[in-house]
């Protein structure tokens, strides 16, 4: 088994092709989002932004907790924000008069912005309802799996206020804050998916591995069929090799986002890493499973499928922005649930900005009951497999 290891190690770290889509890509990608939001500095000091905020459902957590986060953000003499309260007619008129520049409908579930125009001013009102959405979504996990481990009120209350508090701090840009642990705010969020990209570009390895045990597919797995040496004997070092190689890779990308892009992951790099391990195992095994379910396409194919959905996992994840992820979970809540790239995104982001782990061990938790599910719907696939 050392020697398939080491043999199969040898041969990812030749795979120059693997390496680039694994580690390039995401790289290149999370580059541009970067210099797209780079700019955002250059904006520090400007006057506060006049904006409407009609709220649609008084007395709702949704409602309370804008409240709070407007507050922060125009309470200063650096306020970022120039707040009135509305009703819908008031604002749509303040909208097409110029008066205002975008208008905040809050509803039970959701926070809305309505512009006319766009600019930078528009896109700060867009970043703070995009980040406050996702904020909202942390605070509802939050609270459901405080409720369900039966955390006092005073607990909750804390860990709420403590979620609230991060948001207004990564939020006001229009003041200098000396925060001095890692807090992601909207952009870096963004650019924090590009990792979680960078870590399931390794289900194509999955892929390569799937096709290299189905005799039928090719002649590696030909002779592989005819060896004595159990499939399994083999390909267990093998996958192993391949997560360590892709956890590599992503460690590489997560420096580069650190110490070239200066996003800050919180002190525990330590369970950083642990987090792109478990989640290249899972992106490997996911990789495996769609080599092996799709029987008649030849392995260029199968990467193209693999791309589309990997793009689309991470895109749900909040790749975009927060506001589809959060229409996603109300319309289909199991859905964002089951999202291994959200599982992800959500341990990562929880390690720069909740002193609690809680959300960090349930989303560890649910990526290894993806993987075993994954590689045991493949081992069965894989085991039927005949020449």
């Amino acid at each position: 088994m050392l020697l398939s290891f080491k043999y199969e190690f040898l041969r990812i770290i030749r795979a120059r092709d693997m390496m680039l889509w694994s580690i390039a890509f995401p790289v290149v990608l999370g580059t541009f989002m970067y210099m797209a939001f780079s700019n955002l500095d250059e904006f520090i000091g400007f006057e506060p932004i006049p904006v409407a905020i009609v709220v649609e459902a008084e007395g709702s957590p949704m409602s309370e907790n804008f409240e709070v986060v407007v507050e922060a953000l125009s309470g200063e003499d650096d306020s970022l924000l120039a707040p009135t309260t509305m009703s819908m007619e008031e604002a749509n008129l303040s909208l097409n008069d110029g008066v205002i520049v975008g208008i905040y409908i809050v509803r039970e579930d959701e926070v809305s912005l309505k512009v006319v125009n766009q600019g930078m001013m528009q896109s700060i009102l867009m970043m703070i309802s995009d980040s406050f959405i996702q904020r909202q979504s942390t605070i509802e996990t939050i609270l459901d799996e405080a409720i369900a481990s039966g955390s006092s009120e005073a607990e909750i209350q804390a860990l709420i206020m403590e979620a609230v508090s991060n948001l207004t701090t990564q939020l006001n840009i229009n003041h200098e804050s000396e925060i001095s642990q890692g807090v992601l705010d909207f952009a870096e969020y963004n650019i924090m998916i590009f990792l979680v990209l960078t870590v399931f570009m390794g289900a194509n390895f999955g892929i390569r591995k799937s096709l290299e045990f189905q005799p039928n597919r090719t002649p590696l797995a030909a002779r592989r069929f005819a060896s004595p040496t159990k499939k399994i004997k083999a390909l267990v070092p093998q996958l192993i090799a391949s997560v360590i190689m892709q956890t590599i890779y992503a460690t590489i990308g997560l420096a580069y986002f650190i110490l070239v892009l200066g996003l800050d992951f919180g002190t525990e790099i330590h369970l950083v890493i642990l987090a792109l391990l478990v989640g290249s195992t899972t992106a490997i095994s996911m990789g495996m499973l769609l080599g092996a379910a799709i029987k008649k396409m030849e392995l260029s194919g199968l990467e193209g499928v693999l791309t589309g959905i990997t793009m689309a996992l991470c895109f749900l994840a909040g790749m975009m922005g927060a506001g589809f992820r959060v229409m996603v979970r109300n319309a289909v809540p199991i859905l964002d649930r089951i999202n291994p790239a959200t599982m992800l995104a959500d341990a990562l982001y929880s390690l720069s900005s909740f002193d609690d782990y809680r959300i960090y061990i349930t989303s560890l938790v649910g990526l290894t009951i993806a993987t075993v599910i994954f590689l045991s719907v493949s081992a069965i696939i894989l085991g039927r497999t005949k020449s």
